[in-house]
């Protein structure tokens, strides 16, 4: 915290952890690491199975309007956490994996070991894909983020979805499923912005509840919190000089992309926030 090279830098090269490791002689980044390490590699991919499940993640397969469309890009896509399921259970999805190269070669295999059924027909594909450097494909309906911007500070997670809206067609939306921060206290430019569990699950339509906020004695979040939120936006600082957002601060990363806030589903420990075309 005091070391004149690292305490106020917001660059993932200068994470806490990159500061911890360099004292004994490790230089590289988390994704370099893992990047160089296939054993570690597959630990972190398996470990992204066991997370969707621990908080609830499938519920996106239940809440979102998946009849409604037909292609679907899984960015950051790992070895299928959430595209495995989703070909499964809407099977006439047309499904593009993306992510690196050596992931890329992960997932094939995962694919053909647990969902070999959904390879015969051509709807799925694997497509490599630097997020920070490369276009996705173009024009597809859906482009999906899950647990991908908390790993990136704001000027990465900006450059992502910059890239993403150079691929979307006129209808396309961004959907970007997170932990999202509610503030317990009323400060003047942190708020909760009228947000609460209880309105967004109910009404879907955040428009209706700008003004709407908890009465006293509550708190300004209607107590709403999860102790493993607020675990995982340390690990996010500690590891990647990054963290879990509110929503008025992933509404500000992408507008600097040109993308508008249209609807949020509330899933409890996660969100799904759909963004389209400003």
């Amino acid at each position: 915290m005091i070391d004149a090279e690292f305490s106020r830098s917001h660059e993932v090269d200068k994470a806490p952890r990159v500061f911890a490791f360099r004292q004994e002689g490790l230089k590289d980044d988390y994704w370099e690491m893992i990047k160089n390490d296939d054993e570690r590699r597959d630990i972190f991919h398996r470990a992204m199975l066991g997370q969707s499940e621990m908080m609830g993640a499938s519920a996106v397969l239940h809440q979102y309007p998946w009849d409604d469309v037909s292609s679907v890009v899984d960015i950051g896509s790992g070895i299928g956490a959430f595209s495995i399921p989703l070909a499964k259970m809407f099977p006439r999805l047309r499904i593009t994996n993306q992510d690196l190269p050596e992931v890329i070669i992960q997932a094939k295999n995962a694919w053909e070991k647990n969902a070999p059924e959904t390879l015969l027909d051509g709807r799925v594909e694997f497509v490599p894909l630097n997020f920070l450097e490369d276009v996705p494909v173009a024009g597809k309906d859906v482009y999906y983020l899950r647990h991908i911007l908390h790993d990136w500070p704001d000027v990465e997670a900006t450059i992502i979805l910059r890239n993403i809206r150079k691929a979307m067609g006129p209808s396309s939306v961004v959907l970007i499923h997170d932990c999202v921060l509610f503030h317990t206290f009323q400060e003047p430019g942190a708020g909760t912005n009228g947000l609460s569990v209880l309105s967004l699950a109910v009404h879907p339509d955040i428009s209706l509840f700008h003004d709407h906020k908890a009465p006293e004695p509550m708190l300004p979040n209607f107590g709403a919190g999860s102790h493993r939120t607020y675990q995982t936006d340390l690990t996010m600082w500690f590891a990647f000089n990054s963290e879990e957002r509110t929503l008025d601060e992933l509404k500000v990363i992408a507008g600097d992309a040109g993308l508008a806030l249209t609807r949020v589903y509330d899933l409890v420990e996660t969100m799904v926030m759909e963004f389209r075309i400003a």
